[in-house]
């Protein structure tokens, strides 16, 4: 019961992307340097942690408002309105960019990277936007309705503002928190995204991600029992076959609007961050070090050199060393009204009966209320946070 890795080159990418979507909300998306190149993927995760190495009183400058950027604290997401407390996190939120320029005030030990950091969200973005096109190919949207563009085209920056978001995430060790109960609190509540899609970059050896996935079994491949059997499952930080890859494959999942817009054939799966269980074992990370491609051998030196830097790190492989991960939130223009994809597949998964009109699906309203994708965003970053909406 493993999330499936696709590699991006497979000459039936579109009809695999769409499968394993249906049946998970979440895909793994291999990269050997060549979807988001090392030299773009590991200055991003040095300036996060310079960025979360800096004083809390210089960070504070920079506090999240309601417009969604900036920087939040420890305990100040709630995004599991049932947990204990409130998530045990740092965060920032950088919004869109426009021609390489932040659009909002940039701490001073990444002011001098604005231009790379826009880069690199730049191209999360054309990634997400060529998953989309192999979504809609996938379900095999007419020409005349859309076609591949159907989802693309309601991303497209020109339409407007969105509330797209590359996010810079870091989970501190629970060492030093006397109060932290493994058993009941956790580093992200279960949630669900809000967005399209959801890209996240992982570093190796720092694990703690887990989702409520469906439950297959051997001689029963049926999408809704599966759906109704779920359980938690760990997410590994490099599955098989990406073990000797230089960087860990991406992990795309599905959020709200995608689910949505297909009537839930393309699940909203719930995910949280724990302090994972038990340490890799030392036998294993041998055989990792044993196995490593030669011909990766430069770029992963490369990688540790980016990602070792934490003493935390160096001394303490145990199940509650730091946490560094970075997420980039696909959001299509505010203005985009939201409604059914005119796809025949998603036509059928509604007359079976799985997405009735008066569902509420993955926290959105009932589809038979009018909204915006801006409304919705606005909506769950009020239960987040605890905002008022429109504040």
């Amino acid at each position: 019961m493993a999330i499936p890795v696709l590699d991006l080159d497979s000459d039936h990418i579109a009809k695999e992307l769409v499968e394993a979507v249906i049946k998970y909300g979440f895909v793994f998306i291999r990269n050997r340097g060549d979807v988001i190149r090392p030299t773009d993927l590991l200055p991003a995760f040095a300036m996060s942690r310079s960025l979360f190495a800096t004083p809390m009183q210089e960070k504070e400058k920079y506090k999240i408002t309601s417009n969604n950027r900036g920087w939040s604290s420890p305990y100040t997401e709630t995004l599991d309105p049932g947990q204990r407390k409130a998530d045990y996190k740092e965060a920032f939120n950088f919004a869109e960019f426009r021609d390489g320029h932040a659009q909002q005030p940039l701490p001073p030990v990444i002011v001098r990277d604005e231009a790379r950091l826009g880069r690199f969200a730049s191209l999360c973005h054309d990634l997400c936007m060529k998953l989309l096109r192999l979504l809609a190919q996938g379900l095999e949207i007419g020409e005349r309705d859309g076609g591949k563009e159907w989802f693309a085209s309601r991303h497209d920056p020109s339409l407007g503002p969105s509330g797209s978001i590359l996010r810079f995430l870091y989970y501190p060790s629970t060492r030093s928190v006397p109060d932290f109960d493994r058993e009941q609190d956790v580093r992200a509540g279960a949630h669900t995204d809000y967005g399209s899609l959801t890209l996240l970059f992982q570093t190796k050896n720092q694990p703690g991600l887990e989702v409520l996935i469906p439950c297959y079994d051997d001689d029963d491949d049926d999408v809704d029992r599966a759906k109704r059997r779920r359980q938690w499952i760990p997410v590994p930080t490099n599955p098989p076959p990406t073990e000797r890859d230089p960087d860990p494959p991406i992990l795309v999942n599905v959020g709200d609007l995608l689910c949505f817009w297909t009537d839930g054939l393309f699940p909203s799966v719930v995910h949280r961050v724990v302090v994972p269980p038990s340490p890799p074992a030392a036998a294993d990370e041998k055989k990792e070090e044993d196995d490593r491609d030669p011909e990766s051998e430069s770029e992963s030196e490369s990688y540790r050199a980016a990602h070792d830097d934490d003493e935390s790190q160096k001394s303490d492989h145990g199940p509650d060393l730091a946490r560094y991960s970075i997420a980039y939130f696909c959001h299509p223009a505010d203005s985009t009204h939201l409604e059914r994809v005119p796809s025949r597949r998603v036509h059928t998964h509604r007359i079976r009966g799985s997405g009735d009109e008066g569902d509420v699906v993955a926290g959105m309203v009932a589809p038979t209320k009018a909204i915006t994708a801006g409304k919705h965003l606005t909506r769950r970053l009020a239960e987040t946070y605890g905002w008022k909406e429109g504040s």
